[in-house]
């Protein structure tokens, strides 16, 4: 039986503000889309003390249970919602958007959705520790055994499950795709006005310095045209290697950094607010996305939102999450095919402005955080008090 105004528990603690890549945005953007749907007041967020004058304005719009975290937090989502059962007499619906389901039932009046993002250790194994790969098998088994509902990112985030793990949890995973921010960047874009970030052309790519992320792959790309485009400069922002969780970097981050500091045309920001991410958006002449695995890819959809000419892999789920109206890389490993694509773009980049700007409405459209809140209130309402 559903329940129309379900009230919703969202385990928060895993955000340590800029140091966990696409998924901290992710959920930024899901409270937007709530909070544009009139949800917050059935919602409640848990979140980690150290953090509680660092997060975005958003989270402040809604009630906020914050905890001292003295162990990693993988234990207190594991076991907190357990030990403090009478808190969630009062809910219908526990939430972990990043792959944690509790250890032990906090009651047979609570669905629990989990948010599993992709099974990336599965296909790029040597990019982890030993004792993570074992850790996520089991945590990814254990909410799929636990929880009412898993939310796929994707069909291909779905189809990978069913390709692991089979038909036996089939009617339990879900296709939501990742909200998309655009509107409040383009906004703070617009009261800006139009300065320009740099002087000059410029390509920009969004992701954290993971090795999947393939950065390496397009700085060696980008030295290969510098010569033809000397003006052009190439911008890279995000999470750098040395404040990344979950996996072992050292030597890939060496070898970038290597690349990055010997060349001045090379821009790296690292973390940057919303601010100036949607100004390096609104300007720059198109953005390169080259990942080896995405779960989603929500800086290739960000761009297309802000109506660029975008260039990514034809891997995992990026064909998909760009409605296959991007320009693709068939072997992003290949560095002369990513700087000929690069250079393609670039000599005509008046036609591929022109097809994007075209574009740009529908993925706007599609990707809305209200829009995407839409689904997850009603997979909400499907689950709480622990309906199926």
């Amino acid at each position: 039986m559903q329940v129309k105004h379900p009230q919703v528990l969202i385990t928060g603690l895993y955000i340590y503000p800029g140091q966990i890549g696409g998924t901290e945005q992710y959920l930024y953007n899901l409270l937007r889309g709530f909070a544009e749907n009139g949800y917050a007041p059935q919602v409640e967020i848990w979140l980690n003390q150290a953090f509680k004058t660092r997060f975005p304005p958003i989270i402040y719009q809604f009630e906020r249970r914050y905890f001292q975290l003295n162990v990693s937090r993988t234990w207190y989502d594991l076991v907190l919602p357990t030990l403090d059962k009478a808190h969630f007499k009062h809910k219908d619906v526990l939430f972990c958007p990043n792959y944690l389901a509790p250890l032990y039932p906090t009651g047979s009046q609570v669905g629990i959705a989990t948010t599993i993002h992709d099974l990336q250790f599965r296909h790029y194994p040597e990019f982890f520790h030993r004792r993570w790969r074992a850790w996520q098998t089991f945590a990814h088994g254990h909410a799929l055994r636990r929880s009412q509902a898993i939310v796929c990112i994707s069909d291909f985030v779905r189809n990978d499950f069913l390709r692991v793990y089979g038909d036996k949890y089939a009617h339990k995973l879900h296709v939501i795709p990742n909200p998309i921010d655009w509107l409040s960047r383009f906004q703070i874009v617009e009261e800006q006005g139009s300065a320009k970030p740099f002087p000059f052309p410029y390509i920009l790519s969004v992701a954290a310095m993971y090795p999947h992320k393939n950065t390496l792959t397009l700085v060696k790309a980008f030295e290969q045209i510098q010569a033809k485009y000397p003006e052009l400069r190439l911008v890279l922002v995000g999470q750098l290697t040395d404040s990344l969780k979950g996996g072992k970097y050292a030597q890939y981050s060496t070898q970038l950094q290597e690349l990055i500091s010997g060349n001045p045309a090379i821009i790296q920001t690292g973390f940057i607010d919303d601010v100036n991410l949607g100004s390096l958006y609104a300007h720059c002449a198109f953005f390169v996305f080259p990942s080896l695995f995405e779960g989603f890819g929500m800086p290739a959809v960000e761009a297309m939102s802000f109506g660029k000419p975008v260039l990514t892999s034809r891997r995992t789920s990026l064909h998909e999450v760009t409605l296959y109206k991007a320009q693709y890389i068939e072997d992003p490993m290949n560095v002369n095919e990513v700087a000929t694509r690069m250079a393609f773009i670039y000599d005509k980049l008046s036609h591929f402005t022109a097809e994007a700007q075209q574009l740009a409405p529908i993925i706007r459209q599609q990707y809305a955080p209200g829009v995407v809140a839409q689904q997850y209130q009603a997979l909400f309402e499907k689950i709480a008090g622990g309906g199926k």
